[in-house]
């Protein structure tokens, strides 16, 4: 099952394209300049090349400890990073959102008693869309984290340092124990679990391979959180209020959200002097 899955293509895909690069090469003669050289005659984009760099960086770095220690140090430390485009930040429209859970409902309807992300897709979308926190805020809740009866999660080890709490409405926990009677295993902690006991899940995947956007791209797990945080600016919703919900503790990262407000105020202004 491991080896049908997108990512374990891709890592098998970029360990084999270094060994026919360096595999002929004695790792005490790897170096920084070496790897560098090899990563320029890679044809792609600069995120692409960290990639491949972080995969090998991670083979050496596993035997540069015990109980192997092959070779002192990891060269690809000193290889400079290669410098990444912007990511393309996506607002879903009301209509993509409505396409998007329309989609993942029948999906998980006919999923496969083995698909246990299909399943999960739709509660944890919802959850994303009602809190606006971050994927992996969402993904490590267990459910000792969870009051369904205060309508409370608890949020551990946020991006921020702290521990938060988050409300959600009635309609959310509803949603979550209908999810917790389907899905809850004894024994089992995470609220969207993985294949593995102490694992939870990962939707990437199997989100692309739902709904495209019109640009042909798919929503990133990010896109939920940027769309919540616009809708608030957009509804005028204050600084304050924006970094309640968002868990930023840094003004500056939600200017952007409010901006929007500012400009629609003054708009409304100018009309009014007209």
């Amino acid at each position: 099952k491991i080896a049908d899955t997108k990512n374990y293509r891709d890592s098998k895909r970029i360990c084999t394209w270094w060994e026919n690069k360096l595999g002929s090469t004695p790792l005490s003669d790897l170096t920084a300049i070496s790897i560098d050289q090899c990563l320029d005659s890679i044809d792609c984009s600069g995120s692409t090349k960290n990639r491949y760099l972080g995969a090998l960086s991670g083979c050496l770095s596993h035997v540069s400890k015990a109980p192997y220690g092959w070779i002192q140090g990891n060269p690809c430390r000193d290889v400079p990073r290669r410098r990444e485009g912007k990511a393309r930040e996506r607002i879903l429209t009301k209509a993509e959102w409505k396409k998007l859970l329309k989609r993942v409902d029948e999906n998980a309807k006919k999923a496969r008693s083995n698909d246990i992300r299909g399943q999960q897709l739709p509660t944890y979308l919802r959850l994303a869309y009602a809190t606006g926190r971050r994927r992996g805020e969402l993904l490590k809740l267990r459910w000792v984290d969870v009051d369904l009866e205060q309508g409370l999660l608890y949020l551990m080890d946020t991006k921020s340092g702290d521990d938060q709490i988050v409300p959600i409405d009635q309609k959310m926990i509803d949603f979550l124990k209908q999810h917790e009677q389907e899905h809850h295993v004894e024994g089992w902690p995470f609220l969207f679990r993985g294949r593995l006991k102490d694992k939870s899940t990962d939707f990437d995947e199997v989100l692309r391979e739902v709904l495209p956007d019109r640009k042909g791209e798919v929503p990133v797990m990010h896109s939920l959180r940027h769309t919540v945080l616009t809708e608030l600016g957009e509804g005028g919703a204050t600084e304050a209020q924006i970094m309640a919900v968002s868990g930023h503790k840094s003004s500056a990262s939600v200017n952007r959200y409010v901006k929007k407000t500012v400009e629609a105020a003054r708009a409304g202004q100018a009309k009014r002097r007209n």
